[in-house]
């Protein structure tokens, strides 16, 4: 189907090559937005071990990551509630986020 006048997003079947210009921009913006990548930084919490590690991805894939980190090296128990409260800490990911920490 070619791009025209009433021509709606959802007509592209999945082929954005189909969409117009600024519609298949919105898709993308929205499509990077829900792909967002987080990050988790430790230094921003204070533990014994002094830990500095900074851990980034997707948000489950950050998930896993981290609370194996929080396991192995913090001596934290697997729980729901340790899920729930790295969850809570998780920030979207931005280019300045590892430039530097005070």
């Amino acid at each position: 189907m070619r791009a025209g006048r009433g021509f709606r997003a959802d007509d592209t079947a999945g082929d954005l090559r189909l969409a117009r210009p600024r519609t298949r921009r919105i898709i993308l913006v929205a499509e990077v937005i829900a792909m967002a990548r987080m990050m988790m930084d430790c230094r921003e919490f204070p533990s014994e071990s002094k830990c500095t590690l900074v851990m980034s991805g997707e948000e489950d894939e950050l998930l896993r990551a981290a609370t194996q980190h929080a396991i192995t090296v913090h001596g934290h128990r697997d729980s729901p509630e340790l899920r729930r409260q790295l969850r809570s800490v998780f920030k979207r990911e931005t280019p300045e986020a590892h430039s530097s920490h005070p």
